[in-house]
């Protein structure tokens, strides 16, 4: 669990992040590694930034701060869409993302993006084409839901669950994507 605390400015305090439970594969991304921690954590790469949202996924975390991404933790499905497998063990911003981000959820394996624009992206895990993206995609990289391309303007907010996700559009329709269990 991850949560802000923002303090009042004048008191001359930085907000500050604090994390609770177990840190398993670095999905907090605090130290110690791999280990239950419950501490105030103020990681060097969202020092001076504003964080406008949080989102956590199984084993991996993201922030987002205006209009960038940043993220730490688990990596081995693509969740943080990069192409090698590799995990991000300290937080650093997303530069592989194209686009200016204003929305970012996850999924247990996943995470799916809305840019300013209102493109819908995807990245990670697509066990049974649970992302929307088609059966032959690694999740390696991040890509755009091209079936959903003629309703970015109507996107309005994304709700992911560990192996599904619904999309609510702004005339409050609902789009579902995912793997049936």
């Amino acid at each position: 669990m991850i949560f802000l605390v923002e303090v009042d400015k004048t008191s001359g305090v930085e907000d500050q992040l604090f994390t609770f439970g177990k840190n398993s594969l670095n999905g907090l991304g605090a130290q110690p590694r791999n280990a239950e921690t419950i501490i105030p954590w103020n990681p060097i790469a969202l020092r001076g930034k504003k964080i406008s949202q949080i989102a956590c996924g199984g084993y991996h975390t993201l922030f987002l701060c205006g209009t960038k991404v940043y993220c730490v933790g688990y990596n081995s499905n693509g969740e943080l869409g990069q192409i090698d497998s590799s995990s991000v063990a300290d937080v650093k911003e997303m530069t592989w993302l194209e686009e200016p981000i204003r929305h970012i959820s996850c999924g247990h394996f996943s995470t799916v993006f809305v840019t300013t624009d209102n493109k819908v992206l995807v990245t990670g895990c697509n066990e049974d084409n649970s992302l929307g993206v088609g059966e032959s995609y690694n999740g390696r990289n991040v890509r755009r839901i091209l079936t959903l391309q003629h309703f970015d303007f109507l996107v309005d907010d994304v709700f992911v669950g560990a192996y599904h996700w619904l999309i609510k559009t702004k005339r409050h329709g609902l789009f579902y994507t995912g793997k049936p269990r």
